[in-house]
């Protein structure tokens, strides 16, 4: 009666055994997948990133941005065109004889009465 007894216990241990196993092996599969799917989302946010790094660089590096190619479409009159001189010289970008060149250049068929009151205008600023 023992070996019985004891070929009951084996095959206990072995069923336990391969229980232990599949359970281990399912885990292991799903950990695996939820792994892969974790490092795809990575590296497609890592692409993304790398992508709109270099859009805006290349758009920077171009000198367009948003705001430049939106006054250019819509900024056509004279006075987007004084207001930007304007801000280049208040920021130190332009001195008083640069700003008052652009000016004429970018008034010449305006006049130069229009000129001298831009210029009046910012002297009295």
């Amino acid at each position: 009666m023992v070996p019985w007894k004891l070929l009951k216990y084996a095959a206990l241990a072995v069923g336990v055994f391969v229980l232990v196993s599949a359970a281990v092996s399912i885990v292991g599969t799903v950990v695996g997948i939820a792994a892969s799917i974790l490092v795809a989302i990575v590296a497609m946010l890592a692409v993304a990133g790398l992508t709109y790094a270099l859009v805006k660089g290349l758009l920077w590096w171009r000198g367009t941005n948003s705001e430049s190619s939106r006054s250019t479409v819509t900024g056509s009159d004279d006075a987007d065109r004084v207001d930007r001189l304007t801000e280049q010289y208040v920021d130190g970008q332009l001195s008083e004889s640069q700003l008052e060149q652009r000016l004429e250049s970018e008034l010449d068929g305006s006049g130069s009465d229009d000129v001298d009151r831009e210029l009046e205008r910012l002297r009295s600023s």
